[in-house]
């Protein structure tokens, strides 16, 4: 959880956004992919049937660690 909300915020800095604004535009990219998913996208653990984005962040990362 931590580690997610340093990534919005180096984002969000880098971008010159809120916190807020990158979680949404995340968030809208999360739906538009899951409008039909790929193998990658139905690999995320998630309660739901499209992924939080701290889901998708959380298994993001334990990709590229």
């Amino acid at each position: 959880k931590f580690m997610n909300k340093n990534i919005y915020k180096i984002i969000a800095q880098k971008n010159g956004v809120s916190i807020k604004s990158v979680k949404k535009e995340i968030e809208k990219a999360i739906k538009f992919a899951y409008q039909d998913p790929n193998l990658y996208a139905q690999s995320v653990p998630r309660k739901n049937k499209i992924p939080t984005v701290d889901e998708v962040i959380a298994f993001s990362l334990t990709k590229i660690k």
